[in-house]
């Protein structure tokens, strides 16, 4: 089963990047990182109070679940958020968003030594197929081959900021999969975004505060975002209590297919060549590791 719900969890993931183009413009990005955050939250209570049984005692949770908890909260989604938007204002995309890519290569070599989850040859060769069709696709603009993002590392300052944020990304799959082996999928998914909405409150507080009433303008766009983020949240929570962390960030990040198909279904985006043989070599991916993995 948990293919299917990571492969769900893509699905439902490439509504996400639709739905907040519609809107993007009109709304500065730290208020739409916190607001589809926080209006995801009574989402995550609904599957509580139909499976009670899911609720965690507080006291009853390890340390372990708390340390996850905390550094996700106030290491990792503060870093992936304020370096996210530097690398984009001070880089151009072609350079710095390829990059992001990578993270499930550090989830891979991760939950290897942390997790102890060594995948088979035929999986490992999934989850970089999948990587490598991402990679390529976001590079679609870029002029001087597939390595140019990494050549701009030791020079570009956009560049470095990107790789944090790619290494935080890899390394919060495995703090997911801790997370979720303490508690289980809906109960670490409410107390994990109850901590993220805090600190993307604080951060939104500081740097746009002025622009604090667009949550109410614009409160329908948010509740829908928010019931996406939920469902692709919880999908991928539960694919992590059966798969291996580095399977569950792959198929997820092959969202991008279906981001394909929804781009030209709803803006007739172009480029159809190269999105479909990247469409192509992800599905390829994720072939080896449902049926060899």
């Amino acid at each position: 089963m948990w293919f299917f719900f990571a492969l769900a969890s893509a699905i439902i993931y490439s509504f996400r990047g639709i739905l907040e183009k519609k809107i993007i413009s009109n709304v500065n990005n730290y208020i739409l990182g916190f607001a589809v955050r926080a209006f995801a939250l009574p989402f995550f209570f609904l599957p509580l109070l139909l499976f009670p049984d899911k609720v965690v005692p507080l006291q009853n949770l390890s340390p372990e679940f708390w340390f996850v908890v905390f550094f996700i909260a106030f290491i990792c989604t503060p870093l992936e958020t304020i370096f996210y938007y530097k690398a984009l204002d001070e880089e151009e995309v072609s350079f710095v968003l390829p990059l992001l890519s990578l993270a499930p290569v550090v989830t891979l070599g991760l939950s290897a030594v942390i997790l102890k989850e060594i995948p088979n040859i035929f999986g490992i060769i999934g989850v970089l197929l999948i990587i490598l069709g991402i990679y390529t696709l976001k590079l679609s603009h870029a002029k001087d081959g597939l390595l140019q993002p990494f050549r701009h590392i030791k020079n570009s300052r956009g560049a470095q900021l990107m790789t944090i944020v790619f290494l935080s990304l890899g390394l919060g799959s495995v703090l997911d999969k801790i997370g979720v082996a303490n508690s289980n999928a809906y109960f670490f998914a409410l107390i994990n975004y109850i901590g993220v909405s805090l600190t993307l409150f604080l951060i939104a507080l500081v740097k746009a505060r002025a622009h604090m009433k667009e949550q109410k303008t614009y409160w329908k766009q948010f509740l829908l975002i928010g019931s996406v983020v939920a469902g692709y949240t919880l999908l991928y929570l539960l694919a992590l209590e059966e798969s291996f962390a580095s399977y569950a960030i792959a198929i997820r990040n092959a969202s991008i297919i279906f981001t394909i198909i929804l781009g030209y279904l709803f803006f007739k985006e172009k480029d159809l060549k190269q999105k479909i043989l990247a469409a192509i070599i992800i599905s390829a991916g994720l072939i080896f590791i449902k049926v060899l993995g």
